[in-house]
């Protein structure tokens, strides 16, 4: 975030303009439409911050776009610089993503009217289309007026560059996956009691492979549920449940992923043959489950968005790769290996033996 004015601006901070509303639409996964925000379900209005936009978890959006307007008092501004236009500065947004190392500039357009007051405005339709799978973690959206030739401020005596910020707000974050640790970057987690139910004797977790993946544990066992719900950060009961955490994630992930290829095969099986064509068909799950942990499944391990995955994973396909053989050999160690399996066991062992794991 931009904090301070510098000498050389007389813009400083845009304010958004309450006086035209702005505009924001989704896509939604298998449709063709828009949906403007306004008309969406209640349930979606927690998406919609002042500052941040929330889609963590919402697999079922694919798009959005958006307008932007914005305003500022440009009469200190023509006194220092004169009388300026699209020729002198420009106004626009900044888009940064961490993840992808993406940052570009997207140029939006500016009115100054009679009254000095100069209006901005932004629309991402025909400058900036957002495809959700093209990013990961946060983008950061910042709107800037910025010097496209040499001024020089009459005021303050200074001389600004091409590039130059002359004025800002402040960025709108649209955040795509919260900073969440383990299963609960995919996975809902639930607690139900398993005796109501038939088939769950004997287990004391349960995997749906939904929409919205959730793993219910078993509520009946309360010394499971005080351990694993502990904020404990060393200890025993911090060594049993980040124990216990890998062996769930261990057969959550390796479920999932399980699913998310024999998806990914049939579909290929079915004509599909561009890697963008079979993620834009994958049910929602098993595209997240390939986003967050599929380069477990390819044969280098080392993808690290959905895009580059699908596209080993075709290859695999294409070239005749038995990745059943993948599965049964390597993913399980992939698994363990990612997610300290082995460092949890001993650090577990450590806690019952003192030195010796044997019993007298």
């Amino acid at each position: 975030m931009i904090k301070g004015t510098p000498a050389y601006t007389h813009f400083g901070t845009l304010t958004p303009n309450q006086n035209k509303s702005s505009k924001r639409y989704l896509k939604f996964r298998g449709k063709a439409d828009w949906v403007e925000a306004a008309a969406l379900d209640k349930a979606d209005e927690k998406i919609w911050g002042e500052d941040k936009w929330d889609f963590s978890g919402r697999t079922d959006i694919t798009d959005i776009k958006f307008e932007l307007e914005y305003k500022v008092d440009a009469k200190n501004m023509t006194s220092a610089y004169g009388e300026l236009n699209s020729d002198f500065i420009e106004f626009g947004v900044r888009v940064w993503n961490k993840a992808t190392r993406t940052r570009k500039w997207f140029k939006g357009a500016f009115t100054i009217n009679t009254t000095g007051k100069l209006e901005a405005r932004f629309d991402s339709a025909a400058a900036l289309p957002i495809a959700l799978a093209q990013f990961s973690g946060e983008i950061e959206i910042q709107p800037l007026i910025v010097s496209k030739t040499p001024l020089r401020d009459s005021v303050s005596g200074l001389r600004t560059q091409p590039g130059t910020i002359l004025g800002w707000s402040d960025p709108i974050v649209i955040e795509l996956q919260k900073n969440r640790k383990g299963l609960s970057a995919l996975f809902e987690i639930r607690w139900k009691a398993f005796s109501e139910e038939a088939g769950l004797d004997g287990a004391f977790f349960e995997i749906d492979w939904s929409e919205r993946p959730i793993i219910y544990l078993n509520d009946a066992n309360q010394a499971l549920k005080q351990v694993l719900m502990s904020e404990a950060s060393r200890g025993k009961v911090a060594r049993v449940r980040d124990a216990i955490n890998r062996l769930i994630a261990h057969q959550a992930v390796t479920t999932g992923l399980m699913a998310a290829f024999y998806q990914f095969k049939e579909i290929h099986s079915n004509g599909a043959l561009e890697a963008s064509d079979i993620i834009e068909n994958l049910s929602s799950q098993n595209e997240s489950i390939l986003r967050e942990w599929g380069w477990m499944l390819t044969q280098h391990g080392d993808a690290t968005r959905v895009d580059d995955i699908a596209q080993e994973l075709l290859e695999i396909l294409e070239n005749g790769v038995d990745l059943g053989a993948v599965i049964v050999d390597e993913l399980s160690i992939r698994v363990q290996r990612e997610f300290g399996t082995e460092k949890s066991i001993d650090d577990l062992i450590s806690e019952v033996s003192d030195g010796d794991a044997t019993d007298d």
